[in-house]
Formats: C-alpha cells, structure tokens, sequence
C-alpha cells in the first residue's frame, strides 16, 4: 500500500470512529431534524462501502447484520443494503461468488418493488463485480436477471 492510500485509510477509519461516536450519542431530541432518517442501519451501509473500497472486506461484513437491520418498509434502503453487502462478497482474494449471486437474487426481487436510480446503480456494479465469476450457475442467474432489470436510460449490464 503507497503511503497516501495508508493515509487515506487511516482518515477513513478515523472518520468512521467518530460518526459512530456522534450517532451513538444522538437520538431523541437532541438529533437535528435534517438528520432524522440516518440511523445506525444507514452509517453501517457507508461502513460498509468505505471498507470495501479499501480492500477490508472482512471488516466490511462486519456492519452487514446493523446495515439489513431496517424496518419493513424500508425496502429502498434494504435493497441497496444487500446489493452492498453482495458487492462485498463479490470482491477480493476471498469472494464468494455463490454467496453474492443469492444476494443478488435478493436484491433484485427486492428492486422489483421501488424505483429507484440507486438501487439500479448498484445493481449494474453488483454485476460488473460478479462478471469475473461467470460460469457460476447462481452468478449467471443474477447476471441474466439484473440484465433484464436495468433499463436502457440507465445502461446495460455487460455480459
């Protein structure tokens, strides 16, 4: 690792520490209204792509039960949650393929439900990730259905 992305890492990690101090501590009336949606659900999906990002996958999964703790009719959010969480799993020297392309499946059946320019976003870089482990039966499943999901104003999957 070159001394910058150390650097960048070190300010990552830091910067998490203390938005999961300030959210631990915020919460009733003394949360600001602007803030109201942010829960810890939602700090644990930036937990989670900012680890990722960093090639920390396991620290990533670590966040993954806190960021799919949502309520029922969070459906948006669960679904770029479990995009997110199969991204992880898609990614580095220990990617479960099999694993991602169910949560894959997961996410797209949950997308069914919303529209959402996000949600298709991260469905496009699920399949981008999971494109490296064609020949997977679950992985080619997910990458002919998120094919089908994303629309053309969006852009298509490569297959």
């Amino acid at each position: 690792m070159r001394p910058r992305d150390r650097r960048d890492a070190r300010s990552c990690t830091a910067a998490l520490r203390l938005a999961e101090d300030a959210t631990a501590k915020a919460g009733g009336n003394d949360q600001p209204a602007w803030a109201g949606y942010f829960t810890p659900a939602h700090l644990a999906g930036t937990a989670i792509r900012c680890l990722r990002d960093l090639g920390r996958t396991k620290e990533a999964l670590g966040y993954a039960g806190q960021a799919l703790d949502l309520g029922e009719g969070s459906v948006r959010t669960r679904a770029l949650h479990t995009a997110l969480v199969a991204s992880v799993y898609a990614t580095g020297s220990s990617a479960e393929p099999e694993h991602a392309g169910q949560l894959g499946h997961d996410a797209l059946d949950l997308a069914g439900r919303v529209r959402s320019r996000r949600v298709s976003d991260r469905i496009t870089d699920l399949a981008g990730r999971l494109s490296a482990h064609r020949g997977n039966p679950m992985v080619d499943g997910f990458l002919r259905r998120a094919r089908d999901y994303v629309s053309p104003a969006v852009g298509k999957v490569r297959q």
